[in-house]
């Protein structure tokens, strides 16, 4: 499946985006700034309690939805409710969004 995690460089979509990108998904995570950067250089690393060798994905990174192919699935994985509004609104206007369904 083709899953988009916007705020994917944070704790919930950082951890959401290590398990999907190693069970086979196709991963892109939408972050920002230095974030980007070391996602685009490194990947994600995911260490716990249970894992602490870390487990390291290789996902795709973008600082925009714009020129994502349509996604399977997108998760919100935000800090706040209150940047929702912006985000839904890119979705909808770059067409990224495989239809048009808010759950």
């Amino acid at each position: 499946m083709k899953i988009c995690i916007i705020g994917g460089g944070g704790a919930i979509g950082g951890y959401l985006a290590v398990l999907l990108a190693n069970s086979g998904n196709e991963v892109t995570v939408m972050a920002r700034g230095a974030t980007l950067r070391a996602i685009e250089e490194r990947g994600l690393a995911l260490i716990s309690d249970e894992h602490p060798e870390p487990i390291i994905a290789k996902v795709k990174a973008v600082e925009n939805l714009r020129g994502l192919p349509k996604q399977d699935v997108i998760i919100l994985a935000v800090v706040s409710w209150v940047h929702l509004g912006s985000r839904v609104e890119v979705m909808a206007s770059t067409g990224v969004c495989r239809e048009n369904r808010h759950f």
